[in-house]
């Protein structure tokens, strides 16, 4: 069995005591309201360490993955944990048939089954997440690279009278994946609008 330990990205509302971007300004995006460049506000120091030109710190889990954004007395921000985790099992059978008679042939097939609390590359969101609750275990499933079943022919074969010349071919069969349905309009949990997931073959 091989684990894979995924990123599952974190939303984090962050409601963090912290003095506005600016006298009369929030700051919603990355360069603040104007997407101006930092020369442009002389208030700014020219550097910073842990220790000088710091007004003030929070502990944020995992790894920072946005600019933040600040409104208000607020500071909201993205972040990515690694919490997620997909399994896969397989068990893989092959024939071949060494060149002989100008020929040779292979057949390959793998039975497998991969499941987890969260699927994709680099930092998959939960649609399930409340607050920095990701929820995982209602995501609990098949994950979206789930090929449960993988067939392959390949072979090569001489041609008479051509002095050397090859030919090869492969073919292949795969099942296919599973796939999600997602409302929107659907909220269970009584706490604003969620997705609600059903996989399916």
């Amino acid at each position: 069995m091989i684990r894979r330990s995924l990123l599952a990205a974190a939303i984090v509302a962050a409601a963090l005591a912290s003095p506005a971007a600016g006298p009369n300004e929030s700051w919603p995006q990355f360069r603040g309201a104007s997407a101006g460049v930092a020369e442009n506000d002389p208030a700014l120091p020219d550097s910073w360490s842990a220790t000088s030109n710091i007004a003030w710190t929070a502990g944020v889990p995992g790894m920072g993955w946005s600019s933040p954004v600040v409104w208000g007395d607020h500071v909201f921000l993205t972040s990515v944990v690694n919490t997620g985790e997909t399994d896969y099992d397989a068990l893989m059978f092959q024939l071949k048939k060494r060149f002989s008679n100008n020929y040779s042939a292979q057949v390959s097939y793998t039975l497998g089954k991969s499941r987890g609390n969260t699927s994709g590359n680099g930092a998959p969101l939960s649609n399930f997440q409340i607050g920095t609750d990701m929820h995982l275990e209602l995501n609990e499933g098949p994950s979206d690279f789930d090929n449960r079943h993988n067939f392959t022919v390949s072979g090569t074969a001489l041609v008479p009278r051509t002095g050397g010349l090859n030919l090869s071919w492969v073919a292949r069969a795969l099942s296919g994946r599973p796939f999600s349905f997602t409302n929107g309009n659907v909220d269970p949990d009584l706490n604003g609008p969620r997705h609600v997931r059903f996989t399916s073959y």
